[in-house]
């Protein structure tokens, strides 16, 4: 679990990029996995055929996005950090807007041009009359005012 890895790691901020596995047989949400990458080791790889977007980290913490539509699925050799989303968000500063899964809780990363910046935004949903969540399209809009040029959904919260 996110917790979990949150206190083997002493992390300040744990983020769930995916569901993982399924948590019952025949669940629907199948088996995740993308390239996860600790401290310049590699932890898990990509399914081939099944691309996920991710965030690799370069030791000087300087960011880059490589987009689940990227022909090159490649990690590079100073990738220190890497974490894997669901589906891409907004791809070289243009906003995906098709409303995959409709309005639901959303976890998104992000970062700017200069991969300087990292954005981390959080929906709530699921709550008629409270928090009914985020589109893709609203994600994607949201994060465009902030300049955000890269970024991908990631675990919706179930």
């Amino acid at each position: 679990m996110t917790s979990s890895f949150g206190r083997a790691f002493t992390c300040t901020v744990a983020i769930n990029g995916e569901a993982g596995n399924s948590p019952q047989p025949d669940c629907g949400l199948g088996r995740w996995q993308g390239h996860l990458r600790i401290d310049g080791r590699d932890r898990l790889a990509e399914v081939p055929g099944t691309p996920r977007p991710f965030l690799a980290f370069d030791r000087t913490l300087r960011a880059r996005f490589v987009a689940a539509s990227d022909p090159d699925r490649s990690l590079r050799a100073d990738d220190h950090w890497v974490i894997w989303g669901r589906t891409d968000a907004i791809v070289d500063g243009v906003a995906r807007t098709e409303d995959w899964r409709f309005n639901q809780p959303r976890t998104v990363m992000g970062i700017d041009q200069a991969g300087r910046r990292l954005f981390l935004l959080v929906v709530d949903g699921r709550q008629p009359g409270r928090s009914v969540g985020f589109t893709r399209a609203q994600v994607a809009s949201f994060l465009d005012a902030f300049g955000v040029r890269g970024a991908m959904l990631c675990d919706e919260g179930g």
